[in-house]
């Protein structure tokens, strides 16, 4: 996205194109780490100190319900945020706790699309385990 994209967003949801919030959309857009609002808020604040975390959760807030973004619960009470909104699934390492995407659609195939009494619109799976990097540190050990 480019600078006239990100006014375009706050257009739409109906924000004022703060520096703030310019600096918020043009982090995530650079940024797919799934970063926590507090990590937002953390690197954020060095190059605008008069940014509050309100301002970051607040415009979270606004880009989620209009499906921007969305919200990855992979902790318990820590919200990451996902950018990425096209449908996969997710590998959660319990040592670095770094997120990664997991876009293969071999995952795929034992979906049911329909279970009785529902229709399913949407599934993701979370994976937890330890990513590569991690279990070659704890060999070194």
């Amino acid at each position: 996205m480019k600078y006239n994209d990100t006014i375009k967003i706050l257009k739409e949801i109906k924000l004022k194109a703060t520096p703030q919030r310019i600096a918020i959309i043009e982090f995530l857009k650079e940024n797919r780490t799934h970063p926590t609002p507090r990590q937002i808020y953390d690197l954020l604040k060095k190059e605008y100190p008069s940014i509050s975390l309100a301002t970051i959760y607040n415009t979270l807030s606004a880009l989620k319900d209009e499906g921007i973004i969305e919200e990855l619960y992979l902790e318990k009470d820590i919200s990451h945020i996902e950018c990425n909104t096209t449908p996969h699934d997710h590998f959660f390492c319990l040592s670095c706790k770094k997120i990664f995407d997991i876009m293969e659609d071999k995952y795929k195939d034992d979906i049911p699309h329909t279970i009785k009494d529902f229709k399913i619109i949407s599934i993701r799976k979370e994976y937890f385990g330890y990513c590569d990097e991690c279990v070659s540190k704890e060999g070194e050990n």
